[in-house]
């Protein structure tokens, strides 16, 4: 009888032992479930301080404002460009004279002048864009005391 309540004891610790591990992962596994959205939130939470940190740090900021600025002088000094080709169309055609007796020469001359003056006009587009995307990116508006946007 001794023997049977030695082994009978012996079960019981193994199935206690069981029991603990069971009910201990089930317990674990209920703990992680309900910690997710906190460990989903802490996660989060990192990577925004992240990103307030290399928003407002010194070089970041002066790289940002030098951008910004360079790139609104590019806009005005693109626009003045601008104006320096139409006015060198429009006094091209003034002395050309009528179309129907330009040369070939005049023809060619117009089309390289119309296409330089399209070209700045797209180049100056393409600043604005560029500067207006970046002027809704949060994390490039903190450091900036430039227009918050240019028009096309």
């Amino acid at each position: 009888m001794k023997a049977f309540l030695s082994i009978l004891a012996g079960f019981a610790v193994i199935v206690g032992i069981l029991a603990i591990v069971i009910f201990g992962r089930f317990m674990g596994l209920g703990f992680g479930i309900v910690t997710l959205p906190l460990t989903k939130l802490e996660s989060q939470l990192e990577l925004n301080q992240g990103v307030i940190k290399k928003t407002y740090d010194t070089e970041y900021c002066l790289a940002n404002y030098e951008w910004f600025k360079d790139t609104s002088n590019d806009i005005t000094q693109s626009d003045s460009q601008i104006q320096n080709k139409s006015d060198q169309v429009v006094a091209f055609e003034k002395s050309a004279g009528d179309r129907v007796s330009w040369t070939f020469e005049d023809k060619q001359q117009y089309n390289r002048l119309t296409n330089e003056e399209t070209g700045l006009k797209n180049y100056r587009l393409d600043l604005v864009g560029q500067y207006n995307s970046r002027t809704s990116q949060l994390n490039r508006v903190a450091c900036k005391d430039m227009p918050l946007f240019v028009q096309p």
